[in-house]
């Protein structure tokens, strides 16, 4: 290209030719600088802001851990009540020393089997869980134990009152419910106080938890010089109850008192009635039908069921968490379905007070602190176990559960 020398122009037009230009480029500079950002523009700053703003860095993954045997009704109603206290939690938001936090669910399958349940606990140890609610059964809670006891990893129990979970001596195992030493200890009380100086016969499945509250039942009847008219043991996989109909033969018990779980406790409440028997059938916990709160579920007049925790009526917090969790799963709530909702609370506003994930600094905290939860005050003594807990007494009644009173 030629280059034009300001000697050309000897009319003066080189300079007006240069002012020209300048004026073009500040024109072509101001409607740049007027021109109207972009959502591509918009988008590009909002990234540059985030990687300056410290509270905007992506949430740190806490995984909290579930086990217990996922073709059980009960078992799944459980792990939803877990589910439903991550969700909420994610959506208050928690943030712990400048760290958002976001709460997983990790859930492995135990089948209920106590030799699978080791297994289960160490891949949700692998799995980076900082607290496992479960497992599901006494047996299955107790094989787990040891492994996150090696790991400092924070146990919950919402289902297993045996003693013997908490006479293991580990810092790191909690109970959600009462120990069955408590239970038994109050529905003797509650059929020492019946007109007419009742008899009991127990009857219970052969599971560590049947024979743990046989052995208690019978101790607490002695306290109130009483016998057992008669004790037997059953399969807990059984329908055959000819052993506990021929206990009962010759009118030796005015109650029976049955631990086992509520399949088991239906099939045995139908065949008493077949066979004529008069005896007053009293049950366990863990005996519930699934709507509880709403029907007996096909179990007899005059049943008895003593179950922990107060009845839902005196528990303020529990219509909210009936709401909540029917909107979510379009379920009925299922017993002790809030004991482990209030598990999961519990765990995570431990880790709020804590300022910490790390399992060890949670299951300190879980020791040193009171937490109010649906099923009430909650807080625990040096060996895990639920400090003042309550049960209640509950009959049927037309067809439907009511209250006889609660303990203590």
């Amino acid at each position: 290209m030629r280059r034009l020398h300001p000697s050309m122009y000897t009319d003066g037009s080189f300079e007006d030719s240069v002012r020209g230009r300048s004026m073009r480029t500040s024109i072509a500079s101001r409607r740049a600088a007027h021109r109207p950002f972009t959502l591509f523009h918009l988008a590009v700053l909002a990234g540059a802001l985030s990687l300056l703003l410290p509270g905007a860095a992506a949430a740190e993954d806490v995984v909290i851990g579930w086990a217990g045997p996922e073709q059980q009704p009960h078992a799944r109603a459980l792990k939803q009540g877990v589910e439903l206290a991550i969700a909420e939690a994610n959506e208050r938001g928690l943030t712990v020393q400048g760290r958002r936090l976001s709460f997983k669910l990790l859930a492995y399958n135990d089948s209920g089997n106590p030799n699978v349940a080791p297994f289960a606990a160490r891949s949700l140890v692998a799995g980076k869980a900082v607290a496992v609610i479960g497992h599901y059964t006494t047996e299955t809670t107790i094989a787990g134990a040891q492994v996150y006891a090696e790991t400092g990893v924070p146990e919950l129990a919402v289902f297993a009152p045996s003693p013997r979970l908490t006479q293991l001596g580990y810092k790191n195992v909690f109970q959600l419910i009462g120990n069955i030493a408590d239970a038994t200890a109050y529905m003797a009380t509650a059929v020492a106080q019946m007109d007419g100086g009742k008899r009991v016969a127990v009857a219970y499945n052969g599971s560590i938890m049947g024979a743990t509250v046989a052995d208690a039942v019978d101790r607490e009847m002695q306290k109130h010089g009483t016998a057992l008219a008669g004790r037997v043991s059953i399969s807990a996989r059984t329908s055959d109850f000819n052993a506990v109909l021929k206990m009962l033969d010759g009118g030796k018990a005015d109650i029976l008192y049955f631990a086992g779980i509520q399949e088991q406790a239906l099939a045995l409440s139908q065949r008493l009635r077949g066979a004529n028997l008069t005896v007053q059938l009293m049950l366990s916990g863990g005996a519930f039908n699934p709507h509880f709160y709403a029907n007996a579920g096909g179990y007899g007049e005059g049943t008895l069921l003593m179950a922990h925790n107060r009845p839902e009526s005196q528990q303020p917090g529990f219509p909210r968490f009936e709401k909540a969790y029917v909107a979510r799963f379009h379920a009925p709530v299922m017993p002790y379905v809030a004991n482990a909702y209030d598990a999961t609370g519990m765990v995570i506003e431990a880790i709020r007070r804590g300022g910490s994930v790390e399992p060890a600094t949670i299951s300190a905290t879980l020791h040193a602190m009171s937490y109010d939860g649906v099923t009430g005050r909650i807080a625990f003594d040096a060996d895990g176990r639920l400090e003042n807990p309550s049960y209640t007494l509950y009959e049927v009644s037309q067809k439907k559960w009511k209250v006889v009173r609660s303990f203590p």
